[in-house]
This record gives structure tokens, sequence and C-alpha cells, in this order.
């Protein structure tokens, strides 16, 4: 009798590290799969299930058109490791989601929206690592808008100075 495939995206969403370990052993997944698996991870940032997926073959700027790649989850989650497990291995620092945000532009809008709403620090350390990996400034998403601009929306001074100063 045929055994049923596992579903390493339904187990990655349950957080169930073992038996995604246990899967990854046994079975052969899609580059689509695995990446929507690693975004998963990336939620729970889960820094050694990440890895293994990005070992077994998941791409960290593979995206299905509905979800969002895997490094925006880890800015979002202000991952540090992550982020730069995900920049060792291939992930474009200066990707486009939906709307035309850029990494750079998230982090900027998750740490200042993080901030303000629970009355927290403002910290430039992932715009500041982001901007040493190479994430360009300049760049404009559909809006025309700039990270300095989404800085600047939330009257996040420190960051719209580092921003513009990038972009000379």
């Amino acid at each position: 009798m045929a055994r049923m495939p596992v579903d390493l995206v339904e187990l990655a969403s349950n957080g169930d590290w073992p038996l995604v370990r246990e899967a990854l052993l046994g079975e052969s997944y899609s580059v689509g799969v695995l990446s929507l698996a690693l975004t998963r991870a990336v939620n729970y940032e889960h820094l050694e299930m990440s890895r293994l997926l990005i070992d077994t073959g998941a791409d960290p700027n593979f995206c299905f058109e509905d979800q969002i790649p895997a490094l925006f989850v880890a800015v979002q989650t202000f991952s540090l490791p992550i982020v730069e497990l995900l920049l060792t291995h291939g992930a474009d620092v200066n990707l486009r989601m939906q709307g035309g945000y850029t990494p750079l532009m998230m982090a900027v809008d998750a740490i200042a929206d993080y901030s303000y709403q629970s009355n927290g620090p403002l910290d430039l350390d992932l715009v500041l690592f982001l901007l040493a990996q190479g994430a360009d400034p300049v760049l404009r998403d559909d809006r025309d808008k700039t990270a300095a601009d989404v800085a600047r929306s939330y009257g996040w001074a420190e960051a719209v100075q580092v921003l513009e100063a990038h972009m000379a």
C-alpha cells in the first residue's frame, strides 16, 4: 500500500520541527513547497530549521503570488540571525513584493510601527545591517516612496537621516 505524502508546509505551519526533519529525510519536495515551509520556519524564528530547509533546496527568494518572501517575514520578526542566514544563502536584499516594497522599507515600517504600538524604543540595527548588505535606499515603491519616506511618515528622524545619508 502506498504511503500518503507528508504535508511539509502543514508540519512547518504547526511548528512540528521533529516531524519536518523526519519528512525531509524521507521524501523529496519541490522548491515551492520547501520555500513555503522555509517561510513558516522563519515566521517561528527557527534558525536551525530554516538552515535545514535551505540546505534541502528551499529558495529564499521564491514566493507564491499570495505570500510574502522569507526575507520579509524575517524582517517583520526583527530576526537579525535569520535575515543574515537568508542573505548568506542568496536572498535578494532588494527583492520587491507587491506594491514595490523592499526589505529595507519593510524593516523601517515594522520597527517604527512596533515602537509606535508598544511605546518601545526605535532600533536602527536591522536597518543598518540591511544597508551594509547592499539594500538600496534610493528604491521607490509603487506609491513613489523610499524607505526614508516611510521613516518620515512615522516621525523617525534618526532613520531618515541615516537613510538619506546612504542615498547620497
